[in-house]
């Protein structure tokens, strides 16, 4: 099997739990470089500090435990068919340890951070983006800031500069005179270059609940990032929500899903991350704008089926779930989705889907 991406979790829940919040690091499969991007951004420094800090160490290894269920390896949350590595990937620990072996911690932390030059904002709900603004002050360091280009849709970047970067709740570092922090608007499905690499991403906008007390409905983004030579290709999404029946889709998941099987080859597809915030919960109960185990199924089905309707089969496909909320309770909440995904998918015959689940510190090679 050959790869073409090198996917690190930063983060990979939905919250409350602050410092594993959505934020994926993507590389070249086998880069000599420290250059990556992020899609999204709810951990940053702190979580590249950790990683840094644990190679070659024991707790390399360590996962999250935080229900106490004894779990002491990445297997139980990953599919025996999916390639994955404790901490960062092989070929970003041989570029630190033969290019940058005398760096401490911090200033390896600093190098991985000046090495993300784009950001790629799927929403701008405190999960998705608190590390981006914390961290942001680091871009204006003398000697070693470099410049961040934001992305998202028109309505993210509008309300990143209206209600983050305003001065109030954080200083407007993208208007000062040389800003460092720049905010750029994607098109929706309007396919965009990726500066550093031979890639790029489209954006599609996707439904994701609606305001608490205004009722206003509320958007996300999914990214479909595809490499230029081998047109192979990863999707990322933000949060969503079906707004239509269970058995077919809203007109914004028609709308990604038709481009996806207009434009990617099953062949091609090495793999979605995807959000699946909540186990199973009876009919009727408020999902707030996510997805829970037979949402997600269905979702993927459809997406099968649009493969076979055009006379292409997805032999095998990596689904990494994201997003999983932790609860209040005695049973780990991760464990629960990836069972019932693998139950529900056993039952509706889709054995060519592999369910992982993205724990903080796993790096996936896609």
């Amino acid at each position: 099997m050959t790869f073409t991406f090198e996917v690190t979790i930063l983060g990979g829940s939905g919250g409350p739990i602050e410092n594993d919040c959505q934020s994926f690091l993507i590389r070249p499969y086998g880069s000599d470089v420290v250059d990556s991007i992020c899609v999204d951004a709810g951990t940053g420094l702190g979580s590249l500090y950790n990683l840094v800090a644990q190679i070659g160490t024991s707790d390399e290894a360590k996962v999250n435990d935080y229900y106490n269920q004894n779990i002491t390896t990445r297997k139980v949350f990953n599919d025996v068919n999916v390639a994955y590595t404790n901490g960062f990937s092989s070929s970003l620990k041989k570029v630190l340890s033969e290019k940058y072996q005398n760096l401490n911690h911090w200033e390896t932390t600093i190098l991985l951070y000046n090495g993300i030059r784009d950001y790629y904002i799927t929403h701008p709900h405190l999960d998705h983006i608190a590390g981006l603004i914390i961290n942001s002050p680091l871009a204006y360091e003398i000697s070693f800031g470099t410049s961040k280009n934001v992305y998202g849709l028109t309505s993210t970047k509008e309300a990143l500069t209206d209600h983050i970067f305003n001065d109030t709740i954080w200083p407007s570092l993208n208007k000062l005179k040389y800003p460092k922090i720049n905010l750029n608007a994607l098109k929706q499905c309007m396919t965009h270059d990726i500066a550093n690499f031979p890639w790029t991403t489209t954006p599609f906008k996707v439904n994701h609940g609606c305001g608490a007390c205004n009722g206003e409905p509320n958007h996300s983004t999914i990214y479909c990032i595809r490499h230029d030579r081998t047109s192979e290709a990863i999707v990322v999404c933000g949060d969503l929500e079906n707004k239509a029946s269970i058995d077919t889709l809203d007109s914004y998941l028609q709308t990604f899903t038709n481009w996806l099987t207009n434009n990617i080859l099953a062949e091609n597809f090495k793999g979605i991350l995807i959000e699946c915030s909540s186990q199973t919960v009876p009919d009727g109960t408020p999902l707030f704008g996510h997805l829970s185990p037979p949402h997600l199924i269905s979702l993927l089905k459809l997406l099968l089926k649009k493969y076979n309707d055009i006379g292409q089969t997805i032999s095998e496909l990596n689904v990494i779930v994201t997003h999983v909320k932790y609860t209040c309770g005695n049973e780990d909440p991760r464990l629960t989705v990836l069972s019932e995904l693998r139950n529900l998918a056993k039952f509706n015959n889709l054995h060519n889907l592999n369910f992982s689940y993205a724990s903080q510190g796993t790096t996936y090679y896609l």
